[in-house]
């Protein structure tokens, strides 16, 4: 099912150089499984919307997902409605994201306008102890150098898509 959404993604929202990659959802999706987050928090809107409020339906959690971008938000909550998941996804645009409370799990992918990429500190903020970060398009520098800031634990790097990018999972380490 995840496989058929995405290939409807990439062909009638956004190109596959755009979207999230396969390899990257193959992954979350893995990460979501093993470590049951209760509590999502998203940075940038898309396909990986999909996946997180797919998850939060069968925990029975709604995920909060913020978009700097108000027409990019509008076509995730399009296309969730199309799946009956805008339910589970508080999609919201806004460029201050202030969750009401610490999340389990946080999906980062906002571009590198430095505007966004300031924001990661917050992201990793938001954070639990013993949570997980994926941080997508870490092979742009200003993306990678934002994240080494933030000295989480590299847990797993997902391999380069057919476009050479690449996610990585970090870790908050307990206090």
């Amino acid at each position: 099912m995840l496989r058929d959404a995405y290939d409807s993604y990439v062909t009638t929202v956004s190109p596959p150089a755009m979207a999230l990659s396969w390899e990257a959802l193959e992954a979350i999706s893995e990460v979501l499984s093993d470590r049951n987050p209760k509590r999502i928090l998203e940075y940038g809107s898309g396909i990986s919307t999909y996946l997180l409020a797919s998850y939060g339906r069968q925990i029975g959690s709604v995920i909060q997902s913020y978009d700097s971008d108000q027409e990019w938000t509008e076509k995730t909550l399009e296309f969730l409605r199309r799946y009956e998941l805008d339910s589970w996804a508080s999609v919201q645009y806004s460029d201050l994201v202030e969750p009401e409370a610490p999340a389990d799990f946080v999906l980062w992918d906002f571009d590198k306008n430095p505007k966004r990429v300031d924001l990661m500190n917050d992201a990793y903020a938001n954070l639990c102890d013993g949570g997980v970060m994926y941080v997508d398009d870490t092979h742009s520098r200003e993306i990678a150098n934002a994240m080494h800031k933030l000295r989480g634990n590299v847990l797993r790097i997902v391999p380069r898509d057919g476009f050479g990018r690449y996610g990585v999972f970090i870790g908050k380490p307990m206090k």
